[in-house]
């Protein structure tokens, strides 16, 4: 079964607007405009606003229209079924075509990616990964190859290797500078075809000075990724997210970005789903110190 805002449609097409023009107007992607008519996501309060101008309607009846879910029957249809060693998470179209191309890639797929940026309020930073993936090749995997770059750093940068229970992790330097390092993680015992494994490490001695930028690449298929940064002694001032494509188009993720003050300081996150390789995400942010 699945929820959809059906009223929530019919009153953007009673304005005038197809799914495209309506994400354009309220610059966000068309698969944003989607997810709120599914009922897949929740506008942010922020953009409440706007889409009620647009749809021509008061914040009390958006706010009815955005209630309003009906119940229908999931419909048989030829969606690909999930690779093994990954189950779906949801039966959407967007899913269906990522797996679609995940089988056949037949690689290794990133189920999971969570970064954690927390910078201090001197600018020094420690930036920790943890990686889920899956073993969809035909051949145990026992290495994973990954990049880092700053702009400010302390001298070659500083990375510790964590794991799973099941699984060691070691560091291999392969290229290193003062501000950036290419390495590899290996791992034992190799990830076996079908299996998962977990992959972490932190990286320390990197520092933000003006520099309030963070670009993820995304090297293999990658279901979520989701970045978390805590900026102590410091206000929001602005913040903006980008979505790259492999062919150089971009689009707009600031919409999805969340944030909060929290202990004289701030917190962001943004989360990205169903991303392919080459793609990017940069989040911008500017801050104002709070002295201490």
């Amino acid at each position: 079964m699945a929820g959809k805002r059906a009223r929530l449609a019919r009153a953007r097409k009673a304005a005038g607007y197809t799914q495209e023009q309506f994400a354009e107007a309220m610059h966000v992607d068309r698969t944003t405009v989607i997810r709120w008519e599914s009922g897949e996501r929740e506008p942010q309060p922020y953009v409440q606003p706007k889409m009620a101008k647009l749809l021509e309607v008061s914040s009390a009846v958006l706010g009815d229209l955005l209630a309003d879910k009906v119940t229908i029957p999931r419909t048989e249809s030829p969606i690909p079924a999930a690779p093994l060693g990954i189950a779906p998470e949801t039966d959407t179209l967007e899913e269906a075509t990522w797996l679609q191309l995940v089988r056949q890639d037949q690689g290794v797929v990133e189920l999971d990616v969570g970064m954690t940026l927390d910078i201090g309020d001197d600018g020094w930073a420690r930036l920790t990964y943890r990686r889920v993936l899956v073993n969809l090749t035909s051949r145990p995997v026992s290495r994973l190859n990954a990049e880092l770059w700053f702009e400010h750093t302390d001298g070659p940068l500083k990375i510790t290797p964590s794991g799973d229970s099941e699984h060691r992790v070691a560091i291999q330097r392969k290229h290193d500078t003062s501000t950036m390092s290419s390495f590899a993680c290996l791992i034992s015992p190799a990830v076996q075809p079908q299996q998962t494994a977990v992959v972490g490490y932190v990286c320390e001695g990197c520092r933000f000075v003006n520099d309030h930028y963070w670009r993820q690449f995304i090297p293999r298929y990658t279901r979520r990724l989701t970045i978390r940064l805590a900026h102590r002694a410091s206000q929001l001032v602005s913040c903006t997210a980008v979505e790259e494509h492999p062919d150089g188009a971009e689009n707009s993720a600031t919409e999805a970005l969340e944030w909060r003050e929290r202990d004289g300081g701030v917190d962001l996150s943004l989360i990205r789903r169903y991303l392919k390789p080459n793609q990017a995400v940069t989040l911008h942010w500017e801050v104002a110190h709070v002295a201490s």
